[in-house]
């Protein structure tokens, strides 16, 4: 169990995203979560940006289940993962986290939301898997 923080991608965007990033003739199968991560994955380390960024694939919290159930995976490109539950801050002196927006859509054109703090339930077997994006009065 652990606090991601970082850019949320709505399952929108990444879509999107691999729809104009895929070099090969997809179907709409190959437009899933575990693709997304690999081909961001692979666009990140192109752009030499990998070890600014990590592409986690996480459980849609039931706050943005509106469109896609409650089994929905998406994704988040983190910047940092705490073991502890509790909002991560970012960090005043890190410009990547508070130009990463910016960045990611201006070097691999993906549109993420801003910084956002993430939790959920690893050992959780049963969909939303406890997911709750966390706020800085969030203290656990």
């Amino acid at each position: 169990m652990a606090s991601y923080a970082g850019f949320y991608v709505t399952r929108k965007a990444w879509t999107d995203w691999l729809r104009s990033n895929l070099t090969y003739n997809y179907t709409e199968h190959s437009l899933n979560h575990t693709n997304a991560q690999m081909e961001i994955e692979d666009a990140l380390r192109r752009k030499r940006m990998s070890k600014l960024f990590m592409v986690e694939v996480v459980p849609v919290p039931p706050s943005e289940q509106v469109e896609y159930g409650n089994i929905a995976k998406t994704i988040m490109i983190t910047r940092v993962i705490r073991k502890r539950h509790g909002y991560i801050a970012q960090r005043p002196d890190s410009l990547v986290d508070k130009m990463g927006q910016e960045i990611l859509r201006n070097q691999i054109g993906l549109e993420v939301e801003e910084w956002r703090t993430m939790w959920y339930n690893k050992d959780s077997y049963k969909p939303p898997y406890e997911a709750e994006f966390l706020e800085p009065r969030d203290e656990g």
